[in-house]
């Protein structure tokens, strides 16, 4: 192989790489953890400084590199992977902090009855009376109308005098008695 820094080396292998079989560099991969946790999306020039500083030294990536890896798929399943590790820690966080949650909760209801803010005590009552009585029931089934036509013959036997019949239990407990 020629001569040829090591810089222009990177970027002509990053240049030649399927973008579906690429794999994301350690300081791209930085680069990502820094942009996923960022609370608002930063401004393009950011970007261009973060990714400066956080690339290997003598490789500048420049606006099309940035671009062009964030439109990867590596790039893309690393930032959702980050998300929902970050998801997955507020959960944990929040379910060990649960009862002083609930705590606070209650402590906020009763200074809202202390102050007389009738405006507050539903922020306070009805997100806990949706959850332990929920308006709509998932699990419920949806009832089923059924219409029976009778022709004739249908009208006739409604007419006549009930037929007895006799019933046995079964062995599963189901009872066929449809008395």
């Amino acid at each position: 192989m020629p001569d040829i820094p090591v810089v222009a080396r990177y970027k002509k292998a990053i240049a030649r790489e399927d973008p579906k079989k690429r794999q994301l560099q350690p300081w791209e991969m930085a680069f990502a953890e820094w942009y996923a946790n960022t609370p608002v999306r930063p401004k393009l020039v950011e970007q261009y400084d973060q990714a400066d500083l956080m690339a290997p030294e003598g490789f500048n990536p420049g606006k099309s590199y940035i671009e062009t890896l964030k439109r990867s798929t590596a790039w893309s399943e690393y930032i959702i992977a980050i998300k929902e590790d970050n998801l997955e820690l507020a959960r944990k966080k929040l379910t060990g902090n649960f009862s002083s949650a609930v705590d606070a909760h209650f402590e906020g209801l009763e200074k809202a009855r202390d102050a007389e803010d009738y405006k507050a005590i539903p922020a306070f009552t009805n997100p806990i009376l949706d959850r332990v009585m929920p308006k709509t029931d998932k699990n419920a089934q949806a009832v089923t109308a059924v219409t029976i036509n009778l022709g004739s013959v249908g009208r006739q036997l409604i007419d006549q005098e009930p037929i007895d019949v006799e019933c046995t239990v079964l062995d599963n407990g189901i009872d066929t008695n449809n008395d």
